[in-house]
């Protein structure tokens, strides 16, 4: 079953092509499209994942600074 799909057109190097071709083959994966989906969502959490720590760190860097403060 389908859902929320959109159909877009890529122009790409013959060796992108090459390379998505074999992520293909390697995931098991039916067409192209669901390779770009997989990629893209590996690099979102990635992001979100590097952009998460930033925030930790953030955080870490207020509570030492506010506790400094306060002694």
């Amino acid at each position: 079953m389908k859902k929320n799909m959109r159909r877009i057109s890529l122009r790409v190097t013959a060796q992108t092509l090459y390379n998505l071709e074999r992520l293909r083959q390697m995931g098991g994966l039916q067409d192209l499209g669901r390779v770009v989906d997989k990629l893209t969502r590996e690099k979102m959490i990635a992001l979100h994942g590097d952009h998460k720590n930033q925030m930790e760190k953030g955080a870490q860097k207020w509570s030492i600074k506010q506790f400094c403060e306060q002694r």
